[in-house]
């Protein structure tokens, strides 16, 4: 069957001893979905310095019976023709071993994308980017024990098509607050006392601890609603610099496990400091607030102010030293619960604003949804110039560690203590920012 579906996620696992590509989806039905690939291979390029074919001897004879092939292939570098030797591996978790073994055979001038991680390697082949339309001409419906509505195995490549759409996601807000009594949080000891969600469908809910602060009992109850929800799209505000880590690492010490992904695993850590959910986007809202240099102070109720979802004057502000307070004092509790609807209304709200720009940036830069946010800017720029070079056979050669340079910059004056009048505007933000 022919199957057209809207890219969210890719990643990879090993079936028997073949990679296996997991591309995740919305198909254009509306259904969940999930395309399996099997028949691409990890692969790198060996750069001779010397006579060609001695040295695809070499290679061939340093990595016998560890690779599936070694060819030369012509491709271009830095404008100019070049015979590479490409060294196709079995799998992903070879490529390392097998780089610094081709380093060492006599003649080899360099090991070439070595270091592109397998599924991005698999997207930049295919001309394919996430966050856009995909079609697989011939695909077999198979079985998976997967969160999804259909899983089918790939007979031929997907191919990206021009289509401007967007299907109808599934957008999950959530924040949580822990008790801290001793000042900075820590999951082996203080627990998440609310647990805050907010979707188009259900609305606000609220996943509240008792007076025993029990949260393996709120993580339960809100690991039951995320799965039977099953969100495309998991949106928070620093949620992969504290929730995520915390309420991972909190689930795992009061034994809860926490599968989320939509193959029934927990969130991990993953490239660029971003959290993964597998088969979902996990989007940082704070990320593109970090980018925003109107927004001096980046917490949550700056921002939502400044895109107009909740004006400061009327929401609950609490410092975060403080929460435990609120906690232990009934008669503020409710007040700790309305700045807790407040954090999820605003997260929600912000979603609203930014994803739409999120999604434009993967799309252009072929960096997943989940991975775009937490990327720098030149890593977004790097991603697009990879897609172009591969369309043109060109070679992507290594990143050089520099090392660190000084350099003559603009007069500084030290600001004078004491009170200053006639003052318009105090910026104390870097404009050095490389």
């Amino acid at each position: 069957m022919e199957l057209t579906f809207w890219l969210l996620d890719v990643t990879y696992g090993i079936a028997g001893n073949t990679p296996e590509l997991r591309l995740f989806g919305i198909a254009d039905n509306g259904k969940r979905v999930l395309v399996l690939d099997r028949s691409f291979r990890p692969y790198f390029y060996v750069l001779p310095s010397g006579d060609t074919n001695a040295v695809l001897n070499n290679v061939k004879r340093k990595l016998e019976g560890r690779v599936l092939n070694v060819e030369v292939v012509k491709r271009r570098l830095f404008g100019g023709e070049v015979d590479a030797i490409k060294v196709t591996a079995t799998i992903p978790e070879k490529v390392r071993e097998l780089r610094e073994l081709a380093a060492e055979v006599p003649g080899v001038e360099d090991v070439l994308e070595a270091d592109i991680r397998f599924s991005q390697r698999y997207l930049l082949d295919m001309g394919v980017k996430p966050s856009n339309w995909v079609v697989v001409d011939q695909c077999e419906e198979v079985k998976g024990n997967y969160q999804v509505d259909l899983v089918c195995l790939a007979k031929t490549r997907p191919r990206m098509i021009e289509e401007h759409k967007l299907p109808s996601f599934k957008v999950l807000a959530f924040d949580i607050e822990v008790y801290n009594p001793r000042g900075m949080p820590n999951p082996d000891r203080d627990p998440i006392i609310i647990i805050s969600t907010m979707t188009k469908e259900d609305g606000i809910k609220m996943f509240v601890a008792d007076d025993n602060r029990n949260d393996a009992k709120i993580i339960r109850e809100f690991l039951d609603y995320f799965r039977k929800y099953d969100p495309d799209i998991v949106v928070g505000y620093n949620n992969n610099g504290f929730d995520w880590p915390y309420l991972v690492n909190r689930s795992s010490r009061v034994g809860v496990r926490l599968t989320l992904s939509r193959m029934g695993n927990p969130p991990e850590p993953s490239v660029y400091g971003h959290w993964s959910i597998i088969g979902r986007a996990n989007v940082d809202l704070y990320n593109f607030i970090e980018e925003i240099s109107e927004i001096k102070v980046k917490s949550l109720d700056r921002a939502a102010e400044f895109f107009g979802i909740m004006k400061r004057s009327e929401r609950v502000l609490i410092p975060g030293h403080r929460i435990h307070e609120y906690w232990d004092d009934k008669n503020k509790r409710e007040l700790l619960l309305k700045y807790a609807r407040d954090d999820v209304v605003s997260t929600y709200g912000l979603a609203e604003k930014l994803l739409p720009f999120a999604i434009q940036l993967s799309s252009i830069s072929g960096l997943p949804l989940d991975q775009v946010g937490a990327a720098s800017v030149g890593a977004r720029v790097e991603w697009m110039i990879f897609y172009e070079a591969v369309k043109r056979g060109e070679l992507a050669p290594n990143r050089e560690e520099r090392p660190y340079e000084t350099y003559k910059g603009a007069v500084v004056l030290e600001p004078r203590p004491g009170l200053h009048e006639n003052i318009a505007v105090i910026d104390f933000s870097s404009m050095y920012q490389a």
